[in-house]
């Protein structure tokens, strides 16, 4: 059987079990309940389960380590440039103006 037909067969024997249920919530409800019902118990039940063969491990042989020599780094010549100096430029500082337009409120002693 498959998961279908075993679902319905579920939802059938739901149904004639639960009859006096029918009236009290409505068939709308009943419906979608024994629908969720069916489903969750008809979970596993009527799938075939794949057998699976064990992969077996393939070894790789490890890649052979090269013997050749180390070529030599070869070095090019670059012209050097001089240094170039940074000349610090004095800034004028910024005048803050004092907000005078906020006052503080005298503080309340005892």
């Amino acid at each position: 059987m498959t998961h279908k037909e075993i679902k319905k067969q579920i939802q059938s024997q739901l149904e004639a079990a639960l009859v006096g249920l029918k009236g009290q919530l409505g068939e709308k409800k009943f419906n979608n309940r024994i629908k969720k019902a069916a489903k969750l118990l008809s979970e596993g039940l009527g799938k075939e389960e794949k057998t699976v063969a064990p992969k077996v491990a393939i070894t790789k042989a490890a890649p052979a380590k090269k013997t050749a020599a180390p070529k030599a780094t070869v070095k090019k010549a670059v012209a050097k440039k001089a240094p170039v100096k940074k000349t610090i430029i004095p800034v004028a500082k910024k005048t803050v103006v004092a907000a005078t337009a906020k006052k503080k409120a005298p503080l309340k002693r005892k």
